[in-house]
């Protein structure tokens, strides 16, 4: 069930998060490279971490691949913080390249 619920809120999250990034004069394809980057640096942190561990008894290398989880995660958090400061800042004033601006409407 919960990936029914997952599946039928990901068009509405594309939606909504492409008409934001057009408040803000960018167009709604940054959000692929948000997903993108975070998949990877993700999966790449666990991974490590994981692969670290497992080397933990075997060889002298593990630290070294605990610091390679390390910097996939702040990689991570680093693409997680952009995408907010994004999110949150004001949008354009006035029409943009993507349309009127929505606030426009609502002072009316």
């Amino acid at each position: 069930i919960g990936w029914l619920i997952g599946l039928a809120a990901l068009i509405p999250t594309i939606a909504v998060t492409s008409r934001r990034l057009h408040d803000i004069g960018k167009t709604g394809w940054w959000q692929l490279l948000f997903w993108i980057v975070s998949i990877i640096a993700w999966s790449a942190s666990i991974s490590f971490l994981f692969l670290g561990f497992m080397a933990l008894e075997k060889s002298a290398s593990w630290g070294f691949l605990i610091f390679l989880s390390g910097v996939a995660l702040v990689v991570a958090i680093a693409v997680i913080a952009i995408a907010i400061i994004w999110f949150v800042r004001k949008g354009d004033e006035g029409p943009n390249k993507y349309g009127p601006d929505p606030r426009q409407y609502a002072l009316e």
